[in-house]
């Protein structure tokens, strides 16, 4: 310990410097300062310590909560392969609601036909003609896309908490929704996504009441006319269409299915707010005795926003993934890191090393709480593997730490208030962007948490293990339950953004044979004796 307290006061920055910094230890003090860079001139800056024991390994998470508020807005399907990872296949499970409830349909009423729209997020262009860009859209191979009715009921309230908490549904649930699978409503074959908005035309052009709509660019498919005809039309008057919880009860959901020949597909996120399934009737006409009265026409929507919408996952790990897995060390660290998003592979992290004295604090914190040393910056930096990512063509641009033991993120992350318009340059300071090198390959990540090792030294807070894990919009952080059982052990939460992306990324790790790569955790101190 002795060692560790003239290590410490090695690394003693002026206090010219320390003026120059502006920081302090606590964001209750300062909510600006804390986490932005360093201001002063390098000379009175000493090089960091990076000697402090970390311990990380990869854990791959089986049950991830995905019917969340965040889904509600954002749905996710398709197939996406990657060359490092594997494959990993997403379905979805979705309630319907109707926007009208108790509907008329008038006499005689038949389908004449059923449209599914699942739009993309999109970016417009107005120039002589409006272009789109799909935002999010991780691979564009053909694939088969198979619609179904759901018998499957998916519960709103959990009834083993005596209907007081929400029932919770998970990503690896995808056989037992399967096995509930009803008629085959509809598909599409070499399904491609394509930026181009969809021309909707009913009535013809022989009558006035021809109207033309512009969707968004998306899934656009027909459905099946009797089943619909059958399930909704003939249900007129009935019970079961009177309100939304009676007509979720007798119609219980539509399951989106995606395969693929050749292991490839496509992989666009939905816009769930805005998704329908449309039914065009006609019934007689009031003077049915005219036999050239056109037969009055309506719609009637089946909306996806609102109701219960659970997202399955899917993972063919490859023999790369399936060897580093096994090799993980939870104990002693891993010479690899693994970390993907979707229904993830998380970086687990834990700080200071041994109790050896079980005292129940790691003997180097130990030491620093005795040392109280004033932590100026802390920083984890995180080497890309680049052999092992091989020719891979997209790199997750952002990772995010937090608190692996609920999910919950630190509070360097509530601190750091860098906006952008664009989310990849929001909370910049607190969670770098993925660095590069001249030839476009990931060179490294720095995530700074300043605050957190602060107060684990000055405020004695608990040592809690991290999670580190893919996110594509660092600003999607809501809290979700991953299911509690010995495989996921410690993990028992992670931020809701960190499933909305299929990619990944390999780490050094904190026993790479590279050593100037290791995962390492650098410390700039200033002892106050």
């Amino acid at each position: 310990m002795t060692q560790r307290k003239k290590r410490l006061k090695n690394w003693t920055i002026t206090l010219l410097a320390i003026a120059a910094l502006g920081f302090t230890t606590s964001c209750e003090e300062d909510y600006g300062l804390t986490g932005t860079e360093i201001v002063g001139e390098d000379s009175l800056i000493s090089e960091p310590d990076a000697s402090s024991t970390v311990v990380a390994y990869s854990q791959q998470l089986k049950g991830i909560r995905t019917n969340t508020s965040e889904s509600d807005k954002t749905g996710m399907l398709g197939i996406y392969n990657d060359p490092v990872f594997g494959k990993t296949t997403i379905n979805l499970l979705s309630q319907l609601h109707l926007r009208r409830v108790n509907p008329g349909f008038g006499d005689n009423a038949r389908v004449d036909s059923v449209k599914l729209h699942l739009p993309y997020y999109v970016t417009s262009k107005i120039d002589t003609d409006t272009t789109y860009t799909i935002d999010s859209l991780y691979a564009n191979n053909p694939m088969k896309i198979e619609v179904y009715e759901s018998n499957y009921f998916l519960r709103e309230m959990d009834p083993t908490s005596n209907f007081e908490e929400s029932q919770a549904y998970y990503s690896d649930q995808g056989s037992v929704f399967e096995s509930h699978l009803g008629e085959k409503l509809g598909e599409l074959e070499n399904y491609v996504p394509k930026a181009i908005p969809i021309i909707h035309v009913t009535g013809s052009d022989e009558t006035e009441d021809k109207e033309v709509e512009k969707w968004e660019p998306g899934i656009y498919m027909d459905l099946s006319k009797d089943f619909f005809e059958e399930k909704i039309i003939d249900k007129q008057g009935e019970p079961e269409l009177v309100s939304n919880e009676s007509f979720v009860d007798y119609f219980r959901g539509v399951y989106f299915k995606v395969s693929s020949n050749n292991d490839f597909g496509s992989m666009p996120l939905i816009k769930m707010e805005n998704a329908k399934i449309r039914v065009y009737y006609s019934s007689d006409p009031e003077n049915d005795d005219d036999d050239d009265v056109e037969r009055p026409s309506g719609t009637l929507d089946l909306e996806l926003s609102g109701g219960t919408k659970v997202i399955t996952a899917t993972k063919e790990h490859s023999s790369y993934v399936q060897q580093q897995l096994a090799a993980q060390d939870s104990v002693n660290g891993s010479s690899r890191l693994l970390i993907q998003g979707g229904e993830s592979i998380l970086g687990i992290v834990k700080l200071f090393g041994e109790d050896s004295n079980d005292s129940g604090v790691a003997d180097e914190l130990e030491q620093l709480r005795i040392d109280k040393p004033i932590v100026n910056e802390a920083n984890l930096v995180l080497y890309v593997d680049q052999d092992a990512m091989g020719d891979a063509e997209v790199e997750p641009e952002r990772i995010i730490i937090f608190n692996a033991e609920n999910g919950k993120v630190l509070t360097d992350y509530a601190i750091d208030q860098t906006a952008s318009a664009n989310t990849m340059s929001s909370k910049i300071v607190h969670l770098g962007r993925l660095q590069r090198d001249d030839d476009g390959k990931g060179v490294s990540y720095k995530i700074r948490i300043t605050n957190f090792v602060s107060d684990l030294i000055n405020e004695d807070k608990d040592n809690i293990p991290l999670g580190i894990a893919v996110i594509p919009n660092v600003e999607k952080a809501e809290q979700v339950n991953v299911k509690e059982d010995e495989e996921n052990a410690p993990v028992k939460g992670i931020p809701s953004g960190t499933f909305y992306s299929p990619r990944g990324t390999v780490i050094h790790g904190p026993n790479s044979e590279d050593v100037d790569k290791r995962l390492k955790l650098e410390l700039y101190l200033t002892n106050v004796e």
